[in-house]
């Protein structure tokens, strides 16, 4: 199933509102913006509710109004949630047109039961908890809610050049003790998610990621899990701890895992991480933020085309976002959703709502950057201020 679009609003109402208009989605996503538009936070509003649809978040946020829409092949989805107060007052969830749960206040609702030719029934939960998680286990009744379960587990979160895993070391990982379940949103197991990759798929996991780090200009001969030989951790025997080395082509002794640059690391993280989740089919929508921070523009180009270029091979939806305009030169306009922030209200502008804006500045052969630096999608020349500009 594919996230098609989603929109989001908080406090509304209220001194706090935050509104994000409805964010129309493709097969590869680009999100750009100038500072503080509202990037990260767009990319966190589709990563929480997959964290509350899956249950791993289960206790409510203060304020949240979410309607998402989705579509799996020729079925269409909608799933709407509202919360206020730590407590959810509406919830519905519509396939093809049909409502098959639909629940207020309260926790009082009816849901679709299957078994008995799809008649909705009288339901009653906590007003604390999703209706959806509390239904998830009855997949005889309530099947038609797997689907949308189904996206949540498998979106993968990733914030380059944050909690990659760096600075996480495991404990001794034998392949036969890797757990089967990975979890997606443990993104600082990377040592964990190398030795498992390693495990299900042996040689090939490994030669992947060395391509992959060779088209990024990281030439590695090999990857190895081993306790650390530069560092030690107090109250801990050496030999109880691993982490990740890289054997430099150009070096004679491996690099240690917390001895790597940043940038290298994190490509290194996000790869191994990335080709996993494509290769045990486990990943159905992929979220960097902030893709390619710390490299070289050189380095983040290749990165970003490497994503989409593994993505399209797959049935991986892509949603990235960047301030990076190397970047963004790299990545086709069609691909690029522009995010303008005015006041507490968050426009959305991409191919999908403003395609002739987009095919005329296409027309006119400038670098995609130039498309968000000359403000086109309001008009050039508009004379109209950034709220840069006008603090400027």
């Amino acid at each position: 199933m594919r996230l098609q679009s989603i929109k989001f609003i908080q406090y509304e109402g209220g001194p706090r509102v935050w509104t994000l208009e409805e964010l129309a989605l493709g097969e590869t996503n680009l999100v750009v913006g100038r500072n503080a538009c509202g990037k990260t936070r767009t990319l966190n509003i589709i990563h929480n509710l997959a964290r509350l649809i899956s249950g791993r978040i289960r206790e409510l946020f203060d304020s949240g109004d979410y309607v998402a829409k989705f579509r799996d092949g020729s079925d269409s989805y909608e799933y709407r949630l509202k919360y206020a107060g730590f407590k959810v007052t509406q919830e519905s969830f519509i396939k093809n047109n049909k409502v098959l749960l639909e629940r207020g206040a309260e926790g009082r609702g009816k849901i679709a039961f299957e078994k008995a030719s799809g008649e909705m029934q009288e339901f009653q939960h906590e007003d604390s908890v999703l209706a959806v998680c509390a239904r998830k286990g009855d997949t005889i009744q309530h099947s038609f809610l797997e689907p949308l379960h189904s996206w949540a587990r498998s979106l993968y979160h990733y914030s380059f050049g944050g909690n990659l895993g760096q600075s996480s070391y495991a404990g001794v990982v034998k392949k036969e003790d890797v757990a089967d379940e990975v979890m997606s949103w443990q993104t600082d197991r990377v040592v964990v998610i190398w030795v498992d990759g390693e495990k299900r798929f042996p040689g090939e996991f490994e030669r992947m990621i060395l391509s992959d780090m060779a088209r990024l200009d990281y030439p590695i001969d090999k990857i190895t899990v081993a306790p650390p030989i530069a560092i030690r951790f107090q109250g801990v025997p050496v030999a109880g701890i691993v982490g990740l080395s890289a054997k430099e082509s150009d070096l004679i002794a491996p690099t240690e895992q917390f001895e790597m640059s940043d940038g290298m690391f994190c490509a290194l993280s996000l790869l191994i991480q990335v080709n996993y989740a494509i290769m045990t089919g486990r990943a159905a929508c992929v979220v960097i933020d902030d893709s390619g921070e710390g490299l070289d523009f050189e380095r983040s180009c290749k990165l970003i085309e490497l994503l989409m270029e593994k993505t399209s091979c797959s049935k991986v939806q892509l949603i990235m976002s960047t301030n990076d305009r190397f970047v963004m030169n790299a990545v086709p306009l069609k691909a690029w959703t522009i995010l303008k922030r005015r006041g507490h209200l968050v426009k959305v502008f991409n191919y999908i709502n403003s395609k002739s804006i987009f095919d005329e500045f296409q027309y006119m052969g400038l670098n995609n950057f130039d498309f968000l630096a000359m403000d086109f999608v309001e008009g050039e020349g508009s004379g109209e201020k950034t709220e840069e500009e006008a603090e400027g």
